[in-house]
């Protein structure tokens, strides 16, 4: 056992204090900490606690003498001071004595109170784990709230579905609304598209889709899909779109369907073209410098043109 080091560990547990000067930071950190032993540097036991009790100063002179030949080998022996240095300062017996350490501080050997204060990083980690932990039981409870409200609601549209009537077209567009809506608002607010709610839209309507038209519905979503996905697969590999905006853009030609699909991407050019141009306009006026403020959010284009799809649809110019 390295009884040096121990004595010097017992030393500042016991104080709180180091026995030696803190080193200076680089170089001359270095060099200071190479001529201690050159120099023959004795550790300092100032601190009140230690020398106001002479048996325990001098049980620490001993086990961090600077000469080995005098300093203790033993740690049999130290065990045996201390146990003694208890005894003396506490007065007690042989009889096992437990110790009740607060919330801010702890009682050291010696019956006297050192405050534990860690550093601001700590709390910060902490904080940060503690408050991440309570994000995720957060988004479980959601989650399966979600479940619990969503799943009933979406076994009555897919079972209405098979009819195919005016009511069931209308709820499922009401859905449809409500669903760009969120999106829309999400990511103007986090400047994110989380898959839950694109694919878990894109799910929906394949679903929807296979409940009011069968195979024939399903698979007219499922080439909707394709071809979207074909045709934003270019701007996301130029990084040009996010891939929550592919997702959400394949979730919306899954609503729309084979039948709609030339309408929504034009609409969706159109509109993108026209909003670019209006961006790029603000960002010169303002002199915006920062590249990432020149990015607009998609959701917005989309739901837009999705949007008058639906218009469209209802008022009879598209079928």
């Amino acid at each position: 056992m390295d009884i040096y080091a121990l004595g010097l560990s017992l030393y500042e547990a016991l104080t709180g204090k180091t026995a030696y000067p803190r080193l200076p930071p680089g170089t001359a950190g270095f060099s200071r900490f190479i001529e201690r032993p050159r120099n023959k540097e004795q550790p300092s036991f100032d601190s009140p606690i230690v020398t106001a009790r002479p048996k325990l100063l001098q049980l620490l002179k001993d086990m961090t003498n600077i000469d080995p030949s005098q300093r203790i080998n033993d740690a049999a022996e130290v065990e045996r001071r201390i146990g003694e240095i208890i005894k003396e300062n506490l007065s007690i017996s042989d009889d096992p004595v437990e110790f009740d350490a607060g919330d801010d501080t702890f009682e050291t050997i010696i019956d006297e109170p050192v405050s534990v204060v860690a550093p601001p990083e700590v709390y910060a980690e902490a904080s940060r784990r503690a408050e991440a932990s309570r994000r995720k039981r957060r988004r479980i409870v959601a989650s399966l709230l979600a479940v619990l409200l969503v799943a009933p609601m979406f076994l009555a549209l897919f079972w209405y579905g098979r009819s195919n009537s005016l009511g069931y077209r209308i709820v499922v567009d009401v859905l449809a609304i409500a669903w760009l809506y969120m999106l829309c608002t999400i990511e103007l607010k986090t400047k994110r598209l989380p898959n839950v709610s694109t694919l878990g839209g894109l799910a929906l309507w394949l679903a929807l889709g296979f409940a009011s038209g069968g195979v024939g519905g399903l698979l007219a979503g499922g080439k909707a899909v394709g071809v979207g996905l074909l045709l934003m697969l270019a701007p996301f590999l130029l990084r040009c779109l996010s891939g929550g905006a592919v997702k959400m853009a394949v979730a919306c030609c899954a609503y729309v369907g084979w039948g709609r699909l030339m309408p929504l991407g034009i609409l969706c050019v159109v509109l993108g073209v026209m909003m670019g141009y209006g961006v790029c306009i603000d960002r010169y006026w303002n002199r915006a410098t920062n590249k990432a403020e020149a990015k607009f959010p998609v959701s917005p284009i989309l739901a837009c043109a999705t949007l008058t799809v639906i218009i469209l649809k209802w008022i009879g110019w598209i079928a």
